[in-house]
């Protein structure tokens, strides 16, 4: 009798412990690899890891049966030349083939009008990407509603884990957008369609974490973001725009934001055990961080060259830099550009729209002048009066002018760009006088450099402009010509 009562509670604590093995799973991984503030920038250079060596790293993680979530912080598409010729297309393609698993929108996704980005979401053109495209407290003013081909949010299901992931753009940043093309929309405050739609994941949909993606540098949204708790709570931050450059763990969350450019590729891993974070950690990697960043990637590579093909003429080295030019001087460059191409008095370039400067001893083509001027922001001549050119100035020191310093009350004409001209911030207006040119600033970089490798030996953005006097009448063989 003994023995069989032995037997039995054997029996019973064995069935106990295959209960609790059941009920308790080992710690599952999750990889979170992260990307914002891209630009087009898929191919590798001096400042960018390029598309084919993350590509690479991220098919190796799969391989080695890693739970790998990629994601994009938005400003992905425009600012590179083979981007930008094909309204971002190379850069959808390449980050469906590395698995991306949401992108959200940027206020460069605006550049070329939202619909030329959302096109690749709505069933509207021949290629839709893979991936959704995310942003909550994005609507439109006559609708009141998401854009088509945005949503909210992406729930997705990885080892077991329910994944709610929030994507949001930046408040206020309709400013940096150009008028015409965010006026139709605007930008919620983003903290509470985060707080709302965190906890409908939760309630309704049964997520276990939910991560915010904002393009928003994060200076006033992580911390409301990180008070959020119970159902509203955050496990996860990931910001951009400012691209800056950091990682870090906040009160057991990870925040972080992976420069620009393809500078750094984020990396955030949270540990769960039984469904609750056991454990994190972010950092920003780089190849010297991990070789893998530098290995080519057959199928990327593969997508770059056949768009690569098709413009190769405009990456032709038309000329040498002669020595170091600073983005203050590239921007003053332009102004002249614009001054002469116009036959204006006064002409002002942005600081913002110079993108970078140009180091000693570089080989420079149509596709290099277009990492520096990557706006292709179109040329607008107005008559303004000498107070609001004054205003320009005091904002805007990087100007050219026809010689006149000391300016007499009366008005002038005034060429600027697009943004400068329709910023809410200056208040212009058309009038009789506004002319809106056929060319952009893009046009008349081309232009120039095409006349100065037939004139001068080297580039210096001190030589006399070249460019023809008569443009307001002329074509100006650019991008704007050869694309369709």
């Amino acid at each position: 009798m003994k023995r069989l009562l032995t037997i039995i509670n054997i029996a019973i604590l064995m069935l106990i412990l295959g209960c609790q093995a059941d009920s308790e799973t080992g710690p599952i991984i999750l990889d979170f690899y992260y990307l914002n503030d891209l630009h087009g920038a898929i191919t590798a250079s001096d400042s960018s890891m390029g598309l084919e060596g993350i590509a690479a790293l991220l098919d190796d993680e799969r391989a080695m049966g890693k739970n790998v979530i990629f994601l994009a912080g938005g400003d992905m598409l425009q600012g590179s030349l083979i981007s930008n010729y094909f309204y971002g297309l190379p850069t959808i393609e390449s980050l469906d083939v590395m698995g991306l698993d949401a992108f959200v929108v940027g206020n460069h996704e605006f550049d070329w009008g939202l619909e030329y980005v959302t096109q690749y979401y709505d069933g509207t053109h021949a290629y839709q990407a893979k991936h959704p495209f995310l942003a909550a407290n994005i609507v439109e003013k006559r609708t009141q509603s998401i854009p088509e081909g945005i949503q909210p949010y992406l729930i997705l299901e990885v080892a077991g884990v329910k994944i709610g992931i929030v994507g949001t753009i930046g408040y206020g940043l309709e400013s940096s957008i150009l008028t015409p093309m965010v006026e139709d929309y605007e930008f919620f405050n983003p903290i509470f369609m985060i707080e709302y739609f965190a906890k409908h994941l939760r309630n309704s949909e049964n997520v276990d974490l939910v991560v915010s993606l904002n393009h928003d540098r994060g200076l006033s949204l992580n911390p409301q973001l990180l008070a959020l708790e119970h159902d509203a709570s955050i496990d996860a931050i990931f910001n951009g725009h400012s691209h800056r450059v950091y990682a870090d763990i906040i009160a057991g969350v990870p925040v972080i934001q992976s420069g620009g450019y393809g500078s750094h590729l984020g990396h955030v891993q949270i540990t769960l055990e039984n469904n609750i974070v056991t454990s994190v950690t972010a950092q920003n990697l780089t190849h010297f961080q991990d070789a893998r960043l530098m290995h080519s990637h057959p199928r990327v590579g593969d997508i770059i060259e056949t768009y690569f093909l098709e413009i190769d003429h405009l990456y032709t080295p038309l000329l040498n830099t002669e020595r170091y030019q600073t983005r203050e001087e590239l921007t003053h460059f332009m102004s002249r550009l614009m001054l002469k191409a116009t036959g204006a008095d006064f002409a002002f370039h942005n600081l913002g729209g110079t993108r970078s400067a140009l180091p000693a001893l570089e080989s420079l083509s149509k596709a290099r002048m277009t990492d520096v001027f990557p706006f292709n922001n179109r040329v607008i001549t107005t008559t303004l009066t000498t107070e609001q050119i004054n205003q320009l100035i005091q904002f805007n020191p990087y100007y050219a002018s026809t010689g006149m310093l000391a300016m007499q009350e009366g008005t002038y004409t005034v060429a600027l760009h697009d943004y400068i001209f329709y910023h809410p911030a200056n208040g212009f207006l058309e009038d009789d006088s506004t002319v809106i040119h056929p060319y952009t600033i893009v046009d008349l970089v081309y232009a120039e450099l095409d006349l100065r490798h037939h004139m001068y030996a080297t580039f210096n953005v001190f030589d006399t402009i070249l460019i023809y006097e008569d443009l307001l009448t002329s074509e100006i063989p650019g991008v704007s010509d050869e694309k369709d």
